[in-house]
């Protein structure tokens, strides 16, 4: 994240969303082993640097107004775990049917997420706190 606010943050994501996806795409298409494991760790390890949850959580930060941000963020960190929670239900049914299954769902979530990322995320690298409050006119 030391580019963060000095490159197009939604490049980075794009980047970040084909990396983790090929990582993935491995444990669909190929048998699980060694190598697609090993492979699979190495992209989501280097994707996953600068990937989808960085830029979500520094937008989250930056998008809120001040007064509102922590309970803003506490609200959005309950809905994914609860969301999550919920999900986890259905992984076993899912892999009962093949791991395969698994490795594809993950993979349309992780598009899903990027495409989210890059098309509505907003472009703020470069400014301050105080600059994006005034752009949402939220400074007082």
């Amino acid at each position: 994240m030391p580019f963060n606010d000095r490159f197009n943050r939604r490049l980075m994501l794009a980047l970040s969303t084909v990396v983790q996806a090929g990582g993935m795409v491995l444990l669909a298409v190929l048998p699980l082993n060694f190598g697609s494991a090993l492979g699979y760790i190495v992209a989501i390890g280097i994707g996953g640097g600068f990937g989808a949850q960085h830029f979500f959580q520094i937008w989250s930060g930056e998008l809120f107004p001040t007064k509102l941000r922590s309970t803003a963020q506490g609200l959005m960190f309950a809905v994914v775990r609860i969301g999550l929670g919920f999900w986890s239900f259905f992984v076993p049914i899912i892999t009962a049917t093949g791991f395969q299954t698994l490795a594809y769902i993950l993979t349309a979530f992780i598009v899903i997420s990027g495409v989210i990322g890059v098309v509505w995320g907003p472009k703020t690298e470069g400014l301050t706190l105080e600059e994006i409050e005034q752009e949402q006119g939220w400074a007082t």
